[in-house]
Formats: structure tokens, sequence, C-alpha cells
């Protein structure tokens, strides 16, 4: 009798160790987070099986770029916190192509199940296009039950400003995902066990006419457990209406290679600016005094840089920045010392 419980025991623990599933908690990286990623430019891109207990291996080829950098913020270390009023993280991301550099600020808000995008606002020397969800995109499922597909329907509207007239269009889409799934990847970072796999499909529409519909396949391999959404590999196709009537089809696999916290924020009590609205002078003042230097960068609404002014010393806490020649109207002021940031925003009379 007693071989018989045994055997049913062990029996009975290998089905749970079959169809027992690892469950994920995802979260959005913690302000002052950076993110650093690599990618890499495909000719085929093959995902391998769904299902359980799988294994996957993946070759890239020698040569990758740097993908762009995501830094996490809190909204109000933004410069356009008041766009986004019900956002609770964003981030920064700064693209350079060549001579060319532009800014995405994106914000974000957790509710229930979900993280959601609301809004961006995109910088382009003096071009800015804000995007505003009426239907927020989800941007990340917390959690998802093995094999279950969840979808989405989001919609925004786009406000371009090109320095002269103001264009407006809109865009819509759809998304699914589906945790189809789990067991280990090796990838060039080294070997990850307890994965799982999420499947997201993407449909993009636009009405603007210079802008393409598109559709995009990811695969995302995450950690189980409570972890921050920093896949440990990640496969996507996108496909695009060509200029000319052709399709374009861009296969790219991204292999993180950093996240780190680098920066603290400084808290409101160790930093203020004064006055505002301000004049000829901006005071930027310590609660206690510092004896490293600091720099600090003044920036339009536009993302025009005024200032930027590095290693500035300063005594008993205190440093004075002229705004004397300044155009009247709203500003952003960052200020930075070793691994502490803030940004505030003033106004100039």
């Amino acid at each position: 009798m007693k071989n018989i419980i045994s055997h049913f025991a062990i029996f009975a623990c290998s089905l749970i160790g079959a169809f027992a599933q690892p469950s994920f908690n995802l979260q959005l990286a913690p302000a002052g987070s950076i993110s650093k990623n690599q990618s890499y430019t495909l000719s085929e891109v093959n995902p391998g099986p769904a299902g359980a207990n799988q294994t996957w291996s993946f070759t890239l080829p020698d040569t990758g770029i740097p993908a762009p950098i995501f830094e996490y913020l809190l909204p109000s270390n933004t410069p356009y916190p008041d766009s986004f009023p019900t956002s609770t993280m964003a981030s920064k991301t700064i693209v350079s192509q060549g001579p060319i550099q532009y800014q995405l600020f994106s914000y974000y808000r957790s509710t229930g199940n979900i993280t959601e995008q609301v809004g961006s606002i995109f910088i382009l020397q003096q071009t800015t296009a804000t995007s505003r969800y009426s239907n927020p995109e989800t941007l990340i499922w917390n959690s998802l039950p093995y094999n279950q597909i969840q979808s989405d329907n989001f919609y925004s509207i786009r406000l371009q400003n090109l320095g002269g007239p103001i264009f407006t269009d809109t865009s819509y889409g759809s998304k699914t995902i589906i945790y189809d799934a789990y067991g280990s990847i090796s990838t060039p970072q080294g070997l990850f066990g307890n994965v799982v796999r999420l499947k997201q499909s993407r449909i993009l529409s636009s009405n603007n006419p210079f802008s393409n519909d598109s559709k995009n396949t990811t695969y995302l391999w995450i950690k189980a457990g409570p972890v921050v959404y920093d896949p440990v590999f990640s496969l996507s196709i996108d496909t695009s209406d060509g200029i000319d009537g052709g399709i374009v089809v861009r296969r790219n696999a991204i292999v993180p290679r950093q996240l780190t916290n680098t920066k603290i924020l400084f808290s409101d009590s160790d930093l203020s600016v004064f006055p505002n609205p301000v004049a000829d002078k901006l005071n930027i003042r310590f609660a206690t005094k510092i004896g490293e230097s600091l720099s600090v960068a003044i920036f339009d609404m536009q993302g025009r840089k005024y200032e930027d002014l590095s290693e500035l010393m300063h005594q008993e806490g205190l440093v004075k920045i002229e705004t004397k020649k300044l155009p009247p109207g709203l500003y952003s002021v960052t200020v930075s010392q070793g691994k502490l940031d803030k940004t505030f925003r003033f106004k100039k009379d």
C-alpha cells in the first residue's frame, strides 16, 4: 500500500510539473532607470514553437547598432507634465541619425492590470508633434493567463506644429497579445531559464497621407515572476505600405545591453527655483551647501535649448542664471549634479 501511495505521489508531482505554467507580474522600470539595447537587422525571423517547456536558441549577426536609449522619469521631471495630468510615469528617448537628433517624451499611467500610454510629444528642431489618446493604447498587461488572448483598440489625435500652420491627423489601431509559450532561451547575452514568451500583433492606420499603414508582430521573452518590463530578447516583423505602392518588410532582434538606475531625483526639499515668473535672474537654491559643481540646461516648450551651462560652481548652495535675454514665454530648466537630476518649469516675463 505504501508503495502504491509513493508511486501515486511521484506521478501527481510529475503532473503538476508538466501542467504548471510560470506566471509573471510586469511593471515599468522605476524613475531614474535607463534602458540600453542593441538592435540587429535580420534576413528572416523564426520565433520557434509555442507551447510548454520549450527550448529556444538564437544566434545573431556579428554587428548590431545601439537602439534608442530610454530614460524613465516622473512626469514632474519632464518639460510637459501639465499636458498629460493623468500620467504616473514618463520616458525620454533621444535618437540620433547623422547630424539630426530628435527627442520623444512619452507619458503612461497604470490602472488595474494594465499600463497604458496616454500621449507623447515629439520634438525635431522647430517641429513638434503632440499625440493625445482619446482611447489610450495598452503598453503592457501586468499579468496574463497562459494561452489566453487579450485585445485592445486605441485612437489618438496628433497636432503637428511645423513652425507655421498646425496640422491635425488621427491614428487608430488594434492590438492582441497572448502568453503562448514558456521554457528556457539561449541568446548572445547568455542562457535564461524560467522565461515566458508573449506574442503581440499590432495594426496601425492613419488619415495622414504621409503616414503609412503598418502591421507589426513582436515576440517578447521575459523572466517569470515580478519583474520590470525589460525583455531578455525580442524578435519583430514590421510590414508597411511603401511610398511607391509596394510593401516594406523590416525584421530585427533586440538584445538588452543594460538596465541601470543611475539617476536619483532631487527631492523638492533639496532644490528650489525662484522667482517664478522671472525677469532678469533665475535663482537655483539648495537646502544645504553642496561642494560639487552642477550643470544647468534651459529649454523652451518646443525643445530648443537656450542655455547649456556645465561645471557651474556655487557658494552656499545658490546659483544665479542670467535670463534677461530670454524671450517672454514658458521654459523648463534641468539641473544635474552627478547622479542627481530634476526639471522645473518657469515663466519669463
